[in-house]
């Protein structure tokens, strides 16, 4: 036992003996000394859980105590503070931070009394920590803490579970609606929430409301959070309209809520205060010429069913009756269109169109169409007839006429030449490679082009202009040739020929090979056609040598197979002038003949010559030395 020094005291009461009194008084002490309090190892005070604490109604407790076995003979006040996870007040009934272990215990209770909450929370901790301790007489040493814990029994699935509800619709043009997130009823949490959700619907985020971000946090100790759905007015006619916000679930620190069903989505309307809008289409108006008159016009106006009115600017240019305008001066005038609007409906936006209205206009002039030209390539200047030639309906206007072409290169010249009575010429030449060009004709009169008058007409025509053949002539074997000698004359460059009619003449006039047979010095022409039928013509001189080549034959077989029957001499018929003289071996003469032409036939007389060898002699005259040799007759052919 923990005490102080304590005393016994004797006080004399009175005194006797069996013959005497005695006078008695005073007393005396005896101390008695604690050996307990000196040490201090029975001074220490300590704390520990007696039991922890659990929602909706189990309490926990604390136990301070000096040590085992150790007691006090004075009341020991204890003082501790309090930490830890659970709120006092809220989770606990709060505790005072002081105790008193009463004289003569061991150990006090200090008692965790839970409050059922209805919040969502993990496990909490209250913490006590001895601070002090005293007595009156003794000093303690108070060290250490320990922790209860508080179960909470709110945290269960079923109350894990977030719902959605509309608090208000909105309405334009400023009444706003609103949404709430909730716990179950009477539930809050510990932590923050973040909730999310998905909106939907028929409104337009950003247009009909102020976009929603997705995402929304419930506070702490708090059962719901309300969402704003601010209106936007939109001075947009539309039915009502709806915002759908969907949850998609949310997380604390510590836990997962989830939706449920129906609960999970919510719509809140938003009631459009807005007049339908109505439409005037107004198409652009025409030019006017000063003097066409009246003009029609022809808005139509939206689905009011009230009239489209007309105004004009500018009565000086035109004045409006209905639907009518009248023409009265050159100028601008804005035709504006306006249609009221009704209970339904506002005023359509008025529309402007301009009318503007403009002088006569100086027409075009005219030029006939001309024809596709095909041509051939020729180094003269040819000319295409123009006509139709005017300044338009105007009588007192002049033309002029100009020419172009998109193929400069085939031309070596190209104009035009003005003449009379709506006629002129256009002249062209053309360069040797020839090719395809447009060419256009403009006409041009002098009045003007002042408000849209038109004072230039053109008409085109392609001009295909073919190249001549290039033809070309050569002779085989070659153009000096002895008298009597055949040739070919052989022409190319064109798809077909034809030969002009020329001495020694033999075949081949409308081919590309002409054979003669000259007699003189000889110039032959040939024309080509090519296959655009473009022609082109080429000459060759044949000169002709008077060597009397003649050559005959030496052999004669006279039996009528038409071969050797006749003393044939090659070219004979160039020397008309010549003679003929056939003899035998004895030297008789046997045949002669001037002018020969090739028909003897190895007879005499009209009587066969025997086999035999025969000797002739041809004179040409003219000094020329006659030509000799010798034919065999051969009949058993």
């Amino acid at each position: 036992m923990i005490e102080q020094t304590e005393t016994v005291i004797a006080t004399l009461t009175g005194a006797s003996s069996a013959s005497f009194s005695f006078t008695a008084t005073g007393n005396a002490t005896v101390n008695i000394a604690d050996d307990e309090s000196t040490v201090i190892a029975n001074r220490v005070l300590t704390i520990t859980k007696d039991t922890d604490a659990s929602e909706p109604g189990t309490n926990g407790a604390f136990r301070i105590s000096l040590p085992s076995g150790v007691l006090s003979t004075e009341a020991t006040t204890v003082q501790y503070s309090v930490s830890g996870t659970a709120t006092a007040g809220t989770d606990y009934t709060a505790l005072s931070g002081t105790v008193t272990i009463p004289a003569g215990q061991n150990s006090v209770s200090v008692p965790v009394t839970v409050i059922d909450d209805q919040l969502i929370e993990q496990t909490e901790t209250v913490v006590a920590t001895l601070t002090s301790a005293t007595s009156a007489s003794f000093s303690f040493t108070a060290t250490g803490n320990a922790t209860v814990n508080i179960a909470d029994n709110d945290n269960l699935a079923v109350n894990l579970v977030l719902s959605i509800t509309k608090t208000a619709d909105a309405a334009e043009p400023a009444t706003n609606g609103s949404f709430s997130i909730n716990l179950p009823t009477g539930f809050t949490a510990a932590e923050p929430i973040t909730v999310n959700y998905t909106v939907s619907g028929t409104a337009t985020a950003g247009t009909d409301y102020a976009a929603l971000s997705g995402s929304v946090i419930i506070p702490a100790a708090q059962s719901a959070v309300s969402i704003p759905l601010i209106v936007n007015d939109d001075n947009l006619y539309e039915s009502t309209e709806t915002v759908i916000l969907t949850l998609t679930g949310g997380k604390s620190a510590s836990f997962n809520f989830s939706t449920s069903g129906v609960s999970a989505m919510a719509t809140a309307n938003i009631a459009d205060n807005d007049k339908m809008d109505q439409v005037i289409t107004f198409t652009a108006l025409p030019v006017k010429i000063l003097g066409e008159g009246t003009l029609t016009l022809n808005a139509t106006g939206g689905a009011s069913g009230n009239p489209v009115t007309y105004i004009s600017s500018n009565p000086a240019v035109a004045t409006i009756s209905g639907n009518t305008v009248t023409i009265l001066g050159v100028g601008n005038a804005n035709i504006i269109a306006s249609q009221a609007g009704n209970a339904t409906y506002n005023s359509a936006a008025d529309v402007t169109q301009v009318l503007t209205v403009i002088a006569a206009l100086n027409t075009a002039p005219t030029l006939a169409a001309i024809a596709n030209q095909q041509v051939c390539v020729s180094g003269t200047t040819q000319t295409i007839a123009l006509t139709g030639i005017t300044a338009g309906i105007e009588q007192n206007q002049t033309t002029t006429l100009s020419v172009s072409s998109d193929n400069a290169a085939m031309f070596a010249a190209l104009s035009v030449t003005q003449g009379t009575g709506g006629n002129a010429l256009l002249n062209y030449k053309l360069n040797p490679a020839g090719g395809t060009a447009t060419i256009t004709v403009t006409v041009k009169d002098n009045g003007g082009t002042l408000n849209g008058g038109v004072d230039t007409y053109s008409q085109t025509f392609i001009l295909t202009a073919a190249p001549l053949p290039q033809v070309q002539v050569v002779a085989a074997p070659g153009t000096s040739v002895s008298k009597g000698e055949t040739i070919e004359l052989r022409a190319s460059g064109a798809l077909r020929y034809s030969w002009a009619n020329a001495s020694g003449t033999i075949s081949g006039q409308n081919s590309a090979t002409l054979t003669v047979r000259p007699s003189q010095t000889t110039t032959y022409t040939v024309t080509g056609t090519n296959a655009s039928g473009c022609t082109s013509s080429a000459t060759i001189t044949i000169s002709v040598i008077e060597d009397y080549n003649l050559v005959a034959n030496n052999v004669l077989t006279p039996n009528g197979d038409g071969k050797n029957d006749f003393f044939v001499i090659k070219n004979i018929d160039m020397y008309p002038n010549n003679q003929v003289r056939i003899f035998d071996r004895a030297g008789r003469e046997v045949y002669a003949k001037k002018n020969y032409n090739n028909e003897w036939d190895g007879t005499i007389n009209g009587t066969p010559l025997d086999e035999n060898t025969y000797y002739y002699i041809i004179e040409l005259g003219n000094g020329v030395k006659a030509k000799r040799g010798f034919i065999t007759i051969v009949r058993k052919f």
